[in-house]
């Protein structure tokens, strides 16, 4: 038994020491990790979110995508269920729909990092006010569309409904009076301080309602994206201990926030995988644990 945890503490700083890569993107904005260890591969591109079909950063992320050679693909958004004719076509929708469309040419198992909307609803509205939840998504929405503007040739009364409409069936408890658009302009007019409408909607400061600290709007965006990072960490977990190459976009923030998260993740489950290769036994790792404390062997119970 000595000589099994002997082995363990070895293969523990073996792990913890060779699986991070120092990579910089030359593509301003962009934050990435890249992890190898024990036949394992983590490749994250934390993106800028663009659909400039000009922009570099599309040729970045295809370069790393095929050096990655990935055997499944996460995106942010659930731009996995959609299908895209041609490049082109998947880059006016973002980065998330670009890589959904090389992950689809390629067919590599593809899937969303995202929490279904009844989770993240159900966890809202436990806390907030139904008609404040609403105002936030609305709001996040009606920037993203303000992104995009080239990609939404449609008026933004018919984009309002469908969005909310889309809500509604999705699980938020909604009349179908309040997915209207004369109900959606009500709801928003005490942060936009104006009604909108087709003239206004690409003027109005949208993005600083959500995303300014200060505001209990913003309070909600930043419990959705707890919510989000949290079902982030988790996926990432599963798909590796299922594969051993997997490639993640999302947005760069989600990658500086998280990263220190993520190499833990990425070091335990190599570190699992490296002692069954072994023939170690099984292992009971806690959660939340340091890099430190796997390299000082205090952590682990041989079973």
């Amino acid at each position: 038994m000595k000589i099994k945890v002997i082995m363990i503490v070895v293969l523990l700083i073996f792990v913890t020491a060779a699986c991070s890569n120092s990579v910089n993107s030359s593509i301003q904005g962009v934050e990435i990790i890249d992890l190898k260890n024990n036949n394992k591969h983590l490749f994250f591109y934390g993106s800028r979110h663009c659909n400039d079909k000009s922009d570099p950063m599309f040729n970045d992320i295809e370069r790393y995508f095929y050096n990655c050679s990935p055997q499944v693909v996460l995106v942010e958004g659930y731009y996995n269920k959609s299908l895209y004719a041609d490049p082109e076509e998947a880059i006016l929708h973002g980065e998330s729909a670009f890589v959904s469309y090389l992950a689809q040419k390629e067919n590599i198992p593809l899937d969303t990092v995202e929490p279904s909307m009844e989770e993240q609803y159900k966890n809202l509205l436990d806390r907030y006010d139904k008609e404040k939840v609403l105002s936030m998504y609305v709001l996040r929405q009606l920037y993203q569309y303000q992104f995009q503007q080239e990609e939404n040739k449609r008026q933004i009364q018919q984009l309002l409904q469908q969005f909310v409409s889309g809500m509604r069936e999705k699980g938020f408890p909604l009349k179908e009076s309040e997915t209207t658009f004369e109900y959606i302009r009500s709801l928003l007019k005490p942060y936009l301080k104006v009604e909108l409408n087709e003239n206004n909607w690409t003027e109005v400061d949208a993005y600083s309602i959500v995303y300014n600290q200060g505001s209990e709007i913003n309070d909600i965006y930043q419990e959705v994206y707890k919510i989000r990072n949290e079902h982030l960490k988790s996926t990432i977990e599963e798909s590796l201990k299922e594969y051993d190459r997997v490639f993640v976009i999302m947005g760069s923030q989600h990658v500086i926030d998280e990263r220190d998260n993520i190499n833990q993740i990425f070091s335990r489950v190599t570190m699992l995988s490296g002692c069954r290769k072994q023939g170690l036994g099984a292992m009971h790792i806690q959660e939340g644990t340091n890099n430190s404390e796997y390299q000082r062997g205090l952590i682990f119970n041989v079973l």
